[in-house]
């Protein structure tokens, strides 16, 4: 799959059918930024939370023909996730890496991704995707990862948690 000029090679690293979004950023912003639309983005940088995937009023998982961008198909705007969130220094400089690397402005943002091993820096998008979601998604020792589990549609805490374990 191609997307902003990159090439993914598992569908399910852009979210192609269930967006994610920061409320805040929609309802001050007008848009989405494009870093969400990658299913390991799962972080706002800007205001240090959980980027949302489903409606909090009606639970349904959020979709692209909804009515405007910060309305649910049943008719309620979204709320920020308030759940607690312990946003590490790597997990705040592997989201900044991802922002970076879609803007195609990584230079300026070196000095932000200094807790991530260096390589990162030259590795294409989908490379860097690929890999945190190898190393994220071995639970244990000797495991086997089905290709149905990576093909998968995970939601954002899924993401979350591939994430943090591989960094």
């Amino acid at each position: 799959m191609y997307c902003w000029g990159h090439k993914f090679f598992a569908t399910n690293h852009v979210r192609r059918l269930w967006p994610q979004i920061c409320p805040e950023c929609v309802h001050q912003e007008g848009h989405c930024h494009r870093v969400w639309d990658l299913s390991m983005s799962t972080i706002c940088t800007k205001h240090k939370r959980w980027l949302i995937d489903e409606c909090q009023h009606c639970h349904s998982r959020l979709r692209w023909d909804r009515p405007s961008l910060d309305i649910c198909n049943c008719g309620h705007g979204f709320e920020p996730d308030t759940r607690p969130i312990n946003i590490n220094k790597t997990l705040k400089s592997f989201a900044l890496l991802l922002e970076a690397m879609v803007s195609e402005d990584l230079t300026s943002r070196l000095s932000d991704i200094t807790p991530l091993p260096p390589f990162f820096r030259n590795m294409t998008v989908s490379g860097v995707v690929m890999l945190v979601e190898i190393l994220g998604r071995l639970e244990f020792n000797h495991q086997i990862v089905h290709m149905s589990r990576r093909t998968k549609s995970l939601r954002t805490q899924e993401w979350d948690s591939i994430v943090n374990r591989a960094l």
